[in-house]
């Protein structure tokens, strides 16, 4: 049972991130409590501390600060160049194209992942990423259909997509560099990296953003979204997905990222009772069908990778066991 635990937590994962757009979408956009810069900044924070003070209970003097350091060049993609592109993205555009080119994460994912790993990926695992992106790039067709866009924002809007594959794919190779180390491991992985990004991001804040202001605390919409975000989005999620990456192919979960807006439009429906036309339920079927083939796909090569680790362990032994002892 335990080997299908990264599927069942994936989609655990992506289930509250749907619920995320959910409840950030009032202080956002609704009441203008926050802006979106201001909102990250609340977020990271709040969430470095308290992944912090986990990982110390958990780990005690095992976790050092300096391990940190070693996880610059995963915090660049995962926090300062995603979030960053994001907005720049939607100054020049809006989130129809944001939406519409996160459907390219599995194609970038599955395309870093061969050329770290130099491995061939299996023929389920292709199929799936086929499926999925063209099922969540026509997904939002009438979003897709009505841009009319400039080239930068598209490409502004690609690398932040990039980034978010080439952060999975460098995790993984970390984490399989590093397996058996404590800075390894999920939870310490995941401080370590949103630690790395605090000093960079409280001196962005003061330099673009805002500050940080009492009054963005007076809405309690905007505290239960922080709270929100900061515990189950990066505390919670970025550990688990973390888990996920070290026992599964990145690939599954930049698949998985695609669920995200499905579960968006299903909690949208669920609690605002929005109309969702019949051709969206289809293709979120079938998202869900390549998903599931991509898990398919990344379940076949796993227990091939055991296979091949256990065979000369194997061998060794039975070797030791049949070879006579050579008399000098």
């Amino acid at each position: 049972m335990k080997k299908y635990y990264p599927y069942i937590l994936a989609i655990i994962v992506q289930l509250q991130f749907g619920g995320l757009h959910v409840v950030s979408e009032e202080p956002i956009s609704i009441n203008k409590t926050l802006t979106s810069y201001d909102f990250v900044a609340y977020r990271t924070l709040l969430a470095t501390i308290l992944l912090y003070i986990t990982t110390k209970i958990k780990y005690g003097a095992r976790y050092k600060v300096k391990f940190a350091l070693r996880t610059i060049h995963l915090m660049i993609f995962s926090v300062v160049l995603n979030q960053s592109l994001v907005f720049i993205g939607l100054s020049q555009s809006d989130s129809r194209l944001s939406t519409v080119m996160q459907s390219m994460i599995p194609v970038f994912t599955f395309f870093f992942s061969i050329c770290a790993n130099k491995s061939r990926p299996n023929i389920q695992l292709v199929v799936g990423v086929f499926v999925v992106f063209t099922c969540a790039l026509f997904f939002d067709y009438k979003r897709l259909t009505s841009l009319n866009e400039d080239i930068i924002p598209v490409v502004v809007f690609m690398a932040q997509t990039a980034s978010v594959s080439l952060f999975f794919v460098l995790q993984k190779k970390f984490m399989t560099e590093k397996e058996g180390e404590v800075e390894a491991l999920p939870l310490p992985l995941s401080t370590s990296t949103f630690m790395s990004a605090v000093p960079i991001l409280i001196a962005a804040q003061y330099a673009f953003g805002h500050g940080f202001r009492v009054e963005h605390f007076r809405d309690s919409s905007a505290i239960v979204a922080i709270l929100y975000a900061s515990i189950l989005s990066t505390l919670i999620s970025y550990s688990l997905m973390a888990y996920i990456n070290s026992k599964c192919h990145p690939v599954f979960l930049g698949s998985t990222v695609i669920l995200q807006p499905i579960f968006a439009l299903a909690f949208g429906k669920i609690i605002r009772d929005i109309n969702v036309p019949a051709y969206k339920i289809y293709l979120a079927i079938g998202t869900c069908v390549g998903v599931v083939i991509v898990a398919y796909g990344n379940h076949l090569q796993r227990n091939k990778n055991e296979r091949s680790a256990i065979k000369p362990t194997e061998m060794t032994v039975v070797s030791s066991i049949v070879e006579p002892e050579k008399v000098s």
